[in-house]
């Protein structure tokens, strides 16, 4: 390892260690920037594109399913319209 290389490398660990914990939060908009660049770099453009429209038609899917599970849910709990229902008699009552 030649001097710059450990010029930077020191540099690097007291920049490393003299940063405070709250700003090496992982979800820092840096941090993201810096992984969302390095996933273009590895899938490409065309391939997050597919990976996106497949993630959303499963989302879709899936609510949609739940939809259908619910009014089924609903469908089971109402009772069924029966044919032979009470009517009034015309018998009349002795007074």
């Amino acid at each position: 390892m030649n001097a710059a290389s450990r010029r930077v490398v020191y540099h690097a660990a007291v920049l490393y260690i003299s940063v405070p914990e709250s700003t090496m939060d992982l979800f820092s908009p840096r941090h993201l920037l810096v992984i969302l660049l390095i996933v273009l770099v590895v899938f490409g453009t065309k391939k997050l594109r597919t990976i996106g429209s497949d993630l959303g038609a499963a989302v879709r899917g899936f609510k949609t399913s739940m939809k259908d599970g619910e009014h089924e849910e609903e469908a089971k709990q109402l009772p069924p319209a029966s044919s032979t229902a009470e009517k009034p008699s015309d018998k009349t009552t002795p007074s």
